[in-house]
């Protein structure tokens, strides 16, 4: 019985493993430190250097990347109560501390860490009940359970910790179908029935479960197209390739889904240019790999602290985050600041603000908005030792969609073909660069109080692939989206942009919203 959602392989989708462009694609992020994206895999980067380094291992290519610097790195992130940070800048965290164990282990250097105190930093996280807390903050989850099994049974010191209560704990996770979830009560997903597997599996417990009935549940996670998806009634997603079939392979049920499908689902996820793995088969190279597997090298740049701006108010807010009027205390100059919310934390720095701040490092154009530097808050208790990201950008007093709002602001037809030559003028100049902005709508199209248009928000935006033009149609806002994207398709042009350019158009001159 297949899951109902799924996605379709295309006949040209890559068939066999292009080895050696995965591992250059890791690799060249190394000497990438300078760039903006490095620096938003700060709160979850050792787990990143780790999974970068098990992909390369596996590759054969680990010698690509210098131990000596990945080393020096991992140390200097213990802290003096024996926990490792995700960077020297964060608090200390299990998931860090697992990762960063697993990486000396992986360098067989183990010896060079504060060992007694990651033990007794684990220890210490142990609740009564027998789960385990993630940090200070007392956030209970049951991978974090297997975070503490598994840096314990690395450093053979496993019985440091209350393994009966452990174990109860876990087993009060499980579910009436067979699965785990991240505490009891919690709906079962398959990252953690992998956690919960690996618990029991190291702690030799594996017979107080029914392996059948969760071998059952995890098979059923394959859908047609031969990727596997987390819980009932989800898309296939390429990284529950690894946490289901993982789990499989701990029960010994790994041949109970389709290998030769999942095979396929796996090598049509490939980026055939460059390398990586998006989500799913055509999609972009997505968070996952921006925020973790790419980030690995250990040096972290200068970044400038939010506080050098005085917040005068807040101008806007939405899904991306909140947007401030503020004040260079230095220099007296207006910015805007974008503050990014990171709800998702799990999957890392939002994909759409790494998108603008890759995009708008290459263009500089007076009718493209101006990203002017990214700044960060400091870790602190408030934002549980996480630093928050700021983009500044020059400041633009009024957006296109306000205005067509305000009854009191007139349009003249000379105005309108200002407004229109300026929009163009900016358009025409990324298409020149090779970009697609894939957000056209008056409310990002931003202008000064002199009356010089900005486009703005490249969050959706990505350069164009003339090799492979195949991109996801999931982009521009419903009544600005072109027809062929309505209809599916998924090799546009720049034409997407010229069809919003037009809708925006026809919103002022009818001063009717296009919906």
């Amino acid at each position: 019985m297949f899951a109902l959602k799924d996605v379709i392989i295309k006949e040209s989708a890559p068939k066999e493993l292009l080895l050696e462009k995965h591992c250059d694609f890791l690799q060249q992020f190394q000497q990438k430190k300078n760039e903006f994206e490095y620096i938003f895999a700060e709160p979850f980067r050792m787990s990143g250097v780790f999974w970068c380094l098990a992909a390369l291992d596996i590759g054969n290519s680990l010698d690509k990347v210098n131990a000596k610097d990945v080393i020096e790195f991992v140390l200097s992130c213990q802290h003096s109560n024996g926990g490792f940070s995700s960077s020297v800048d964060n608090d200390p965290h299990l998931l860090h501390t697992l990762s960063a164990v697993q990486i000396l282990t992986l360098y067989n250097c183990t010896n060079l860490m504060n060992i007694d105190g990651v033990v007794e930093y684990v220890k210490k996280l142990q609740q009564e009940d027998g789960s385990f807390a993630g940090d200070e903050w007392g956030e209970i989850d049951s991978r974090f359970s297997f975070c503490a099994v598994a840096t314990l049974s690395l450093l053979n010191r496993l019985n440091d910790i209350d393994v009966r209560k452990a174990v109860g704990f876990v087993l009060k996770c499980r579910n009436f179908d067979g699965g785990f979830g991240t505490r009891p009560g919690s709906e079962s997903h398959a990252g953690q029935v992998y956690c919960c597997v690996g618990v029991l599996a190291m702690t030799k417990h594996l017979n107080t479960i029914d392996v059948d009935q969760l071998a059952w549940w995890l098979a059923e996670r394959q859908c047609k197209s031969g990727g596997l998806n987390g819980r009932p009634e989800k898309l296939p997603d390429v990284c529950y390739s690894w946490w289901v079939l993982a789990s499989l392979k701990i029960l010994g049920r790994h041949e109970w889904i389709d290998k030769k499908c999942l095979r396929e689902f796996i090598l049509a996820c490939q980026e055939e240019e460059n390398g990586g793995f998006s989500d799913r088969p055509g999609d972009e190279i997505g968070g996952r790999e921006y925020n973790g597997i790419t980030k690995f090298d250990c040096t972290f740049p200068y970044i400038a602290d939010v506080n050098k701006y005085e917040k005068i108010i807040k101008i806007g807010q939405g899904t991306f985050g909140e947007v401030f009027k503020a004040r260079d205390r230095k220099t007296g100059k207006i910015v805007a600041l974008k503050k990014i919310l990171m709800e998702n934390e799990k999957e890392g720095f939002p994909i759409t603000a790494i998108r603008e701040i890759r995009i708008l490092q290459k263009v500089r154009h007076q009718n493209v908005t101006e990203l002017l530097e990214v700044c960060r808050s400091k870790a602190s208790s408030y934002n549980r030792g996480r630093s928050t990201f700021y983009l500044v950008f020059a400041f633009c007093e009024h957006d296109l969609a306000g205005l067509l709002s305000n009854v009191h602001v007139k349009f003249s037809l000379g105005e309108i073909k200002e407004v229109m030559k300026q929009l163009l003028d900016g358009l025409f100049f990324i298409h020149m660069q090779k970009i697609l902005h894939r957000d056209m709508k008056a409310a990002n199209v931003l202008i000064t109080k002199s009356g010089v248009l900005k486009l703005a928000d490249f969050g959706l935006a990505r350069p164009l692939n003339k090799q492979n033009p195949r991109y996801t149609n999931r982009v521009v806002t419903l009544w600005y989206r072109p027809p062929e994207l309505l209809l599916g398709d998924r090799k546009y042009t720049t034409a997407i942009d010229i069809w919003g350019a037009g809708c925006i158009m026809a919103e002022m001159v009818t001063r009717n919203n296009i919906r």
